[in-house]
């Protein structure tokens, strides 16, 4: 499959090759790691989105899958750590249970509220209705089929309407192709059959879009799910999705954001220090080094970098089998030609971070993995981070409750009243899934009500500390022949 890209300004116009196309397999690169052979697949799509700005606010709108996910953190994390001067306030946007028409109506007050600059937009898991599906075709009746494309139909529109009101209202759009719903793996869940088939639907209306309206786009349904068939030749249990069948879980997400970032074209570069141990000379990339002294067998410098790499984690290390993160996302390359042979240790801070012979230093280290000062910090940055995100999740199921309350006319002013409420609304859903899920919102409505403005605050402070430790200080290297 080719892709012609054409760059117009700072966007990327796709032609030629749509992921209309679903049913065709995308493809497959096999990269090699040192211990074996992994057949892994860096996902060439259609799809492409300009990168976030300094300043930029940006809300991800979606369900579930964003209002409790990971992917969009990772994404800030990247920025975070690869921009450390820039400014980026992010709002995770995501409404359990939502679809493209719910997102309509809280859009003034639930996203253009914060005054975005850009808005990420994902839906279709619920918009196509599961329950339409997981049927013998004896059961699929004209209606059931009529049904069905009405609810197609509708997504489009919603989608559509979506995308008009946010670009009226000048605000850079991105769209994201559903995630895939997991109807091949031999896993107990109940299987809605067909669904699938309909969000691969739901990914070509959005591409179309997309190419409508000039707006950026983002492929997860394609890449994703050709990476589910992937796992499942070797395990036929094995799924990139949740065990729900619906709700990616941390692999899927660190997948989602290597695709997500991999889309915007971001840069792999975290900083580059290349010296000729003959001359001693320098050249840098993305960093400043200065006091270079010593000779071929043993120098010194100071390096100043003006990124930090990206922060490990294990779903990551998982990841990197099928998007190679650390080529596409995470080089922090040292490189020193002209040494004698020989083993050189590499140490900054005072601390060995490795060791490698001088042929592999004359072609470059990649340290961005390694635990250096450097990756520690990033580390830092992450658990500041995760603490936000967190914060943030909170304040979406409080909004969530909210919602859940005020469209079943449940009176929260009164505390008899809304106990009888919402012991009312369990017992009529008793038998649905989402039970326990409505169980714990409101188990924890009047604590995080109450908490509310606080948690407006620590999100505030923490904001600030986060961009402090963000940025990066400088580091004493050595190298030094063993």
């Amino acid at each position: 499959m080719e892709i012609n890209w054409i760059k117009t300004g700072s966007f990327r116009i796709i032609s030629l090759v749509k992921e209309f196309y679903y049913a065709e397999r995308l493809q497959f690169i096999k990269i090699v790691f040192a211990a074996q052979i992994l057949f892994s697949l860096l996902v060439f799509t259609v799809s492409g989105s300009e990168m976030f700005a300094d300043n930029d606010r940006v809300c991800f709108v979606g369900d579930s899958i964003t209002h409790g996910g990971s992917y969009h953190i990772l994404v800030r994390e990247y920025y975070l750590t690869r921009f450390p001067g820039r400014t980026l306030t992010t709002f995770n946007c995501g409404l359990s249970g939502d679809t493209a028409g719910g997102a309509l109506q809280r859009l003034d007050n639930d996203v253009l509220v914060h005054k975005p600059t850009a808005v990420t937009v994902m839906f279709g898991m619920n918009d196509v209705n599961r329950n339409l599906y997981g049927k013998k075709d004896s059961e699929v009746t004209e209606q059931i089929l009529g049904d069905r494309k009405k609810a197609i139909d509708k997504y489009t529109g919603n989608m559509e309407k979506l995308v008009k009101i946010l670009r009226e209202k000048n605000v850079k759009v991105t769209l994201i192709t559903p995630t895939p719903y997991e109807q091949t793996a031999a896993i107990p869940a109940s299987n809605f059959f067909g669904c699938a088939d309909a969000l691969a639907q739901c990914a070509k209306i959005v591409t179309g879009l997309a190419g409508q309206y000039n707006t950026g786009l983002i492929s997860f349904n394609q890449p994703m799910t050709d990476i589910d068939n992937t796992l499942q030749t070797a395990d036929k249990k094995a799924t990139i999705i949740g065990s729900d069948r619906i709700h990616p879980g941390a692999f899927g997400h660190a997948v989602m954001a290597g695709l997500f970032l991999k889309d915007q074209h971001v840069p792999a570069e975290v900083a580059s220090v290349k010296i000729d141990a003959a001359k001693m000379s320098v050249s840098t990339g993305n960093c400043k080094v200065s006091g270079l002294t010593g000779n071929a067998g043993s120098m010194t410098f100071t390096c100043q970098e003006e990124a930090l790499p990206m922060p490990n984690f294990p779903e990551l290390d998982q990841a990197e089998k099928y998007i190679p993160f650390t080529t596409l996302f995470n080089q922090e390359i040292i490189l020193v030609s002209s040494l004698p042979q020989g083993k050189y240790a590499v140490l900054i801070d005072g601390q060995n971070i490795g060791e490698w012979p001088a042929g592999e230093l004359a072609k470059g280290v990649n340290i961005a993995n390694l635990n250096t000062p450097q990756q520690r910090q990033a580390q830092q940055v992450r658990t500041l981070n995760r603490q936000l995100c967190n914060i943030q999740e909170l304040l979406r199921n409080l909004y969530k409750t909210t919602l859940t309350l005020k469209y079943n006319k449940i009176d929260d002013s009164n505390p008899a009243a809304l106990k009888k409420g919402m012991d009312d609304f369990l017992e009529k859903n008793k038998n649905a899934s989402s039970l326990n899920y409505y169980k714990l919102l409101f188990s924890q409505y009047q604590k995080l009500k109450d908490e509310q403005n606080d948690n407006l605050l620590k999100i505030e402070e923490l904001e600030k500390n986060i961009y402090a430790s963000s940025k990066p200080v400088a580091h004493v290297f050595e190298l030094k022949k063993i």
